[in-house]
């Protein structure tokens, strides 16, 4: 679906904007204004929180999009190429689409002194950029996924915010947002809005003292009743609303909750968008995709699997590792290939990826000056006692290694930008 076709984009985004992450909203606010306020234009659910929040904001989109309204997703950070940062019901946008509005972005950029003296960063202008598309495209609702913040983060612009989701919250980009989990949590939660609804996973009950909105998905009663590698089955209830045998097919039990999520919020947000119903509801989470988190490839005419996840911190992992014990309990074999940023929590990304019973092969992102290196990971790796322990510097050589060790699952996990390295030449192998 997606190509690597937007490299005259991305060279125009990275010319225009500063280096580096920069959290505030002044200057993506002074862009807005200056390009006629497009946040404001459109209704939007808003997604924020440390894992989970690209698989949730992909089952409400597709809810929304099985109860007939025409939406627009925008997430972070693509695997493969910047188009899969925005769909319209389901599809990307042309090149040349966004560079029309990119060359508006950089021209307002260009003639003002303030902006064109401390530009706004990458993902502020692609935010900006991506405002003017969905306003362009007349959408029926929006549902914006935040970047790595909450308060600070280019997305909490947003102007007709219906429902503030709030997916699980853990240790994740520290020199940003803080240094404890509650730092953390207050950053995420600043994003609710005094006068509208808001609802949170709540899976940590040390952060609901902290949480100022309406909802806890503690509220609800959720049954589980099967994990596979088909998907999952739970029986959903909270107030008036009871459902059974709800399924869905990204997998994973985390994802019971992430879709539950979901319904929480659709359910909020049935007053304004009547055509949201129970059925609606079950369409869209069995048909909900997300590339390179808990995806499934089979090989070997189906009795192989290659699992692909892009779970970067030490919770990620931790839900991970849960979700192949619960699913793969007949495995008798498990390969873990593995590579990641030097400054997430490698030791306590490995210590679960430990608890697998696996052999593991390190490896490095290729061309990514934060991927940690086979030495930094030989440094820590080395210290758990694996079924068998190996070194690629290069990641195909890696995949390549666990297939033919003969294991019967080869999970390829620990940063996002290794899953967008690895996931088209997997495609094109199997």
């Amino acid at each position: 679906m997606f190509n690597n076709s937007f490299s005259g984009f991305e060279r125009l985004i990275t010319k225009l904007s500063s280096p580096g992450i920069r959290p505030g909203l002044e200057r993506v606010e002074r862009l807005l204004k200056l390009i006629g306020d497009p946040q404001n234009k459109f209704p939007a659910i808003h997604v924020v929180g440390t894992n989970g929040k690209g698989s949730t904001a992909a089952f409400l989109n597709s809810i929304l999009n099985k109860s007939g309204y025409k939406t627009a997703l925008y997430t972070s950070p693509h695997l493969i190429s910047p188009e899969e940062r925005l769909l319209i019901c389901g599809h990307p946008l042309s090149e040349n689409e966004w560079l029309e509005c990119a060359a508006k972005v950089a021209e307002t950029i260009k003639n003002d002194s303030i902006l064109s003296n401390d530009p706004p960063s990458y993902f502020e202008i692609l935010t900006a950029i991506a405002f003017m598309l969905i306003e362009k495209n007349e959408v029926d609702i929006a549902v914006i996924e935040a970047g790595l913040g909450g308060r600070l983060d280019a997305t909490n612009t947003l102007g007709d915010v219906i429902v503030s989701v709030i997916t699980s919250i853990s240790m994740d980009h520290m020199e940003y947002l803080g240094d404890t989990l509650e730092k953390i949590a207050s950053e995420k939660f600043a994003v609710v809005r005094d006068y509208r609804k808001s609802v949170y996973l709540g899976d940590n009950e040390s952060l609901y003292k902290n949480f100022k909105g309406n909802i806890l998905m503690r509220d609800a009663f959720i049954k589980v009743i099967n994990v596979s590698v088909e998907g999952n089955c739970y029986d959903f209830s909270w107030d008036k609303y009871r459902f059974s045998a709800i399924k869905t097919s990204l997998i994973g039990e985390y994802q019971i909750y992430n879709s539950a999520l979901a319904i929480f919020a659709v359910i909020i947000a049935s007053s304004r968008f009547p055509g949201i119903n129970e059925s609606s509801i079950r369409e869209g989470l069995i048909s909900a995709c997300w590339m390179g988190r808990m995806e499934l490839i089979a090989y070997d005419s189906g009795n192989k699997f290659v699992l692909m996840d892009g779970g970067h911190n030490e919770d990620g992992i931790a839900k991970l590792v849960k979700s192949v014990n619960e699913i793969f309990k007949s495995s008798s074999k498990i390969a873990v290939v593995y590579a990641a940023m030097r400054d997430k929590d490698l030791f306590g990304c490995l210590s679960h990826i430990n608890e697998l019973n696996a052999s593991i092969y390190c490896t490095e992102v290729p061309g990514n000056e934060r991927s940690a290196s086979i030495q930094d990971l030989d440094g820590i790796a080395g210290k758990f006692d694996w079924r068998q322990i190996s070194y690629f510097k290069d990641p195909m050589d890696a995949i390549n290694a666990a297939k033919t060790d003969n294991n019967d699952l080869v999970i390829v996990c620990g940063s996002l930008y290794f899953i967008g390295y690895l996931r088209p030449r997997i495609m094109s192998m199997l």
